[in-house]
């Protein structure tokens, strides 16, 4: 059984160590956009369009992302 663990705890690691995606910042001020409260923090940046379809595989502007271009 210990191994069993083991096992699925080592694979697991493995499979998020090479998870692509977008790496958090050290702390929310970190972002342009912040808020900070006595129970949690949250900050927020605007990537432009060309960044976004790099970094995600699906194509987002189907009833997911609001174009408000001009």
């Amino acid at each position: 059984m210990k191994k069993a663990v083991l096992s699925l705890l080592i694979a697991v690691m493995i499979l998020t160590a090479s998870a692509p995606g977008i790496r958090p910042r050290a702390d929310a001020e970190s972002y342009p956009a912040h808020r900070e409260n006595a129970e949690f923090s949250i900050g927020a940046v605007l990537l432009p369009p060309e960044q976004v379809k790099k970094m995600f595989k699906a194509d987002l502007n189907h009833g997911y992302v609001l174009d408000l271009s001009p």
